[in-house]
């Protein structure tokens, strides 16, 4: 197999402290490529050493000479720096981030992923040794991102893609000093995974070649050692994480045949912040994978384990104060509603703060109240339209308005992280809640923290799960669309587009943009609801995939306040009303003037 290497280094990146262990590590990957055989001049280096900069201009260009030689089969990207984390959408930051907030001073990773999974090369890894921790500040919040990877030239490519995260998001990658008295740092992702790809830990190793499925089990465990190794008493632990989609056959690493060629791999338990044998409680996010993966593999459709004791025997291990907390927070919702009048037109129902206003493409609005929540009734003959409902702080956000449903709203202080839509007929909604609040809340809390992650099983059962229930609830389509394409397995995503058209004739902006149907059908745009990406992390893919957001409000990303679903500044809701009106209006014109 033809391969090539790009290693990118940045110790530096504005007011953050210098990382010590960049240029050894960059080192240590470069003398690994070579002694796979990989020609050096398919080893690329670009780092900040001796004052140089890293930028997004050279990257690409690196990326597309590789690309345009057209022999390439497998192409392995590093980085060792600074990441940021910024509405749930990963940077690395390059060497004029973040006082250059423009793209071309960071590397938009999920972009690129996007991108790579329809270019030229068969198998790209990105191997990423940084922090994935979230930004801190304006300056770093306006942070965009670019493209280092060429547009995608045919929208029907799907290439196998595999990325390995040097911890879990939320969390900082370590480096550490090797000695009080030496100058020497390591990176402790990195450490492992040379170990690993050097063939010194036999479970990532199958028929003498070390391939990507079996290295995501073992390094959780080799980065624990080395940090338990190294001394340190820790605050806080690093675990490595990576999604998949290459086949079983692929590998990064060849042998030589004096390392054995197949090794067993032992029980690890690779959804632990900390190894069982530290016996540490279970972490919000650990919680909150586990009640995914019982709510898809329960075969009723009843409530899994939901309360720390529950999981304690599930799992043999405690529960955190903030996970309790979470688990208490779902049982509020789950089974214990008690049953309200929904709007009988669509609408919405908000909790946890007032409205001030909505503005709707088609049909007018009314609002009212009930109990704790704010109620919006639509009048419309539409099956789909959008609706920008801006709330007593200011902020606003853009939603679908969905013929027979209402959509159910909760904020809170870090933003809104929880939408789903239930029936607006009350009986349908009581069997709605009935069949659905138990898997709907677990990925709700799942995906506000970031770890709504699919295995193939896991895949299957929640389609299963959807078609059974007769999509219920569109806002679960959206959750699972972006899982979906978290693994590549792009085909559901349509399928789910298709079923909701078919059944609610509507078309969800998301599963559009992350199935590549925008890429393929420019006239798609004004088929889908709303205009914008509904969860703000859909904003990060827009480029790649061809969002074709609207001229007028190309500046709107950085106008997102930190929230799972796209939560807009007041400046945002401002340019959103002005735009919504304008396109009214421009309709209405040019309906006059087709009548006259």
């Amino acid at each position: 197999m033809n391969r090539a290497v790009l290693l990118i280094g940045v110790s530096q990146a504005g007011g953050l402290g210098k990382l010590k262990a960049v240029e050894p590590s960059i080192d240590k990957m470069a003398a690994w490529a070579k002694s796979q055989g990989i020609p050096d001049d398919q080893i690329i280096r670009r780092t900040d050493a001796g004052g140089l900069k890293v930028t997004v201009a050279d990257l690409f260009n690196d990326i597309k000479a590789l690309a345009d030689r057209d022999t390439i089969e497998q192409l392995i990207v590093y980085f060792s720096g600074h990441g940021v984390v910024n509405n749930r959408q990963e940077y690395w930051l390059l060497s004029d981030a973040p006082v250059n907030a423009a793209a071309a001073a960071a590397v938009n990773i999920e972009g690129n992923v996007s991108l790579a999974r329809a270019g030229a090369f068969e198998h790209v890894v990105f191997l990423s040794d940084a922090c994935r921790t979230p930004t801190q500040g304006v300056q770093y919040g306006r942070i965009i991102g670019s493209d280092i990877f060429p547009n995608i030239e045919d929208a029907e490519l799907e290439r196998s893609v595999d990325i390995f995260f040097a911890t879990s998001l939320g969390a900082p990658a370590l480096e550490v000093r090797q000695s009080e008295q030496g100058q020497q740092y390591q990176a402790m992702f990195t450490e492992a995974l040379l170990d690993a790809l050097n063939g010194k830990i036999p479970e990532a190793i199958r028929d003498g070649r070390v391939r990507p499925r079996p290295l995501k089990k073992a390094l959780p465990k080799k980065v624990w050692d080395k940090l338990k190794a190294s001394g340190l008493s820790l605050s806080t632990s690093q675990t490595p994480d990576a999604r998949i989609t290459s086949e079983d056959e692929a590998w990064l690493a060849s042998l030589p045949p004096s390392v054995p060629a197949t090794a067993t791999p032992p029980d690890i338990d690779v959804t632990s912040a900390t190894p069982p044998d530290a016996a540490a409680p279970l972490s919000t996010r650990e919680v909150a994978q586990l009640v995914v993966e019982e709510a898809l593999r329960n075969e009723s459709y009843g409530r899994a384990a939901t309360t720390p004791v529950e999981v304690k025997t599930l799992t043999g291990r405690g529960v955190s104060k903030n996970a309790t907390a979470m688990l208490k927070s779902m049982a509020r919702v789950v089974g214990n509603r008690l049953p309200q009048p929904l709007p009988e037109k669509p609408g919405f129902e908000i909790h946890g703060r007032g409205v001030t206003g909505v503005t709707c493409t088609d049909g007018a609005a009314h609002l009212g109240q009930q109990g704790d929540a704010v109620t919006v009734s639509v009048d419309t003959d539409e099956h789909q339209s959008q609706a920008l409902i801006e709330f007593d702080d200011g902020s606003g956000v853009l939603l679908p308005v969905i013929a027979g449903f209402v959509g159910v709203l909760r904020l809170h202080e870090r933003g809104l992280d929880e939408v789903w839509y239930e029936p607006a007929d009350e009986f349908d909604a009581s069997l709605s809640r009935e069949e659905l609040d138990y898997l709907r809340q677990a990925v709700i809390k799942a995906s506000s923290l970031g770890v709504f992650a699919l295995e193939s099983n896991d895949a299957d059962a929640l389609a299963v799960r959807m078609q059974n229930l007769k999509f219920q609830d569109p806002a679960l389509a959206v959750y699972a669309a972006y899982a979906y394409h978290d693994i590549g397995q792009l085909s559901r995503i349509a399928q789910m587009q298709g079923y909701l058209q078919d059944r609610l004739h509507v078309r969800l902006y998301d599963l559009a943009l992350l199935s590549r149907g925008l890429l393929k059908d420019a006239g798609l745009a004004d088929a889908v609801v709303p205009a914008l990406p509904m969860l703000s992390q859909g904003w990060a893919l827009t480029g790649a995939l061809s969002g074709r957001i609207p001229t007028e409000l190309d500046g709107l990303r950085q106008q997102l306040r930190p929230s799972l679903w796209s939560l807009y500044t007041p400046e945002g809701v401002q340019a959103i009303r002005a735009w919504m009106r304008h396109a009214a209006e421009k309709s209405s014109y040019l309906t006059l003037g087709a009548a006259s």
